[in-house]
């Protein structure tokens, strides 16, 4: 949470996407619902970008149920059959930066999450071994980030000759 609200402090039209969106969800007792703040695609898409930076998981263990076969494109073309049992570590940190997945990987870009099924953002793993508690946690996030936003403004202070980006 603290990348995201970093972030749209640095890039202060997502902020006011975000306020506009929370302002346009709250309720007639200036509150949020549990129900409303699933419905506020920008500020998810903004957690889920930092999340995609700011990986919490930096490997995910796993083994595998059968035999695998893994194409290697170095030091030559050739395919490694990993053996039902063998266990593997996934590096979520080089994952979520990889060119070959998204565009542009060291840029934050929010928008490429907006209309990505949940069961597509693999922030909380994916799979049947996946957080159990994936749903609460982004609930929880983007409830907090929501009446965050709804009464503050974020902004940062620049030294002399630094910049947003």
């Amino acid at each position: 949470m603290i990348a995201t609200l970093g972030y749209l402090a640095i890039h202060q039209d997502d902020q006011e996407k975000a306020y506009a969106e929370v302002k346009s969800r709250i309720g007639r007792n200036d509150q949020l619902d549990l129900l409303e703040t699933s419905e506020l695609p920008y500020l998810q898409a903004f957690f889920q970008e930092a999340a995609r930076l700011f990986s919490t998981p930096l490997v995910l263990a796993r083994t595998l149920t059968e035999d695998f076969p893994l194409k290697l494109e170095r030091p030559s073309p050739c395919t490694v059959v990993l053996p039902k049992g063998s266990r593997i570590l996934i590096d979520m940190v080089n994952t979520f930066r990889n060119p070959n997945i998204y565009t542009d990987p060291s840029q934050y870009e929010p928008s490429r999450w907006l209309g990505v099924p949940e069961t597509e953002v693999a922030m909380f793993g994916t799979g049947p071994r996946a957080c159990i508690g994936r749903k609460f946690a982004s609930t929880e996030a983007i409830n907090v980030l929501a009446l965050f936003m709804k009464d503050s403004i974020l902004d940062i202070h620049l030294a002399p000759g630094e910049s947003r980006m």
